[in-house]
């Protein structure tokens, strides 16, 4: 299998809005085993998703 760190795209971007909230890509990354998310531009989201893991 692949050994190297897994990076998302951007999960702000237009084309990942029907995917649902940011929470739930999020979610949805971490489960198919990406290491790091990009989110770029919500820092609202970014900040609850931050509070959410504490």
């Amino acid at each position: 299998g692949f050994s190297g760190v897994i990076i998302s795209d951007d999960l702000d971007m237009k084309g990942a809005d029907h995917l649902g909230s940011v929470k739930e890509k999020v979610a949805a990354c971490f489960a198919a085993g990406i290491n790091i998310v990009l989110l770029c531009n919500d820092m609202t989201a970014i900040r609850e998703l931050l509070a959410d893991s504490n």
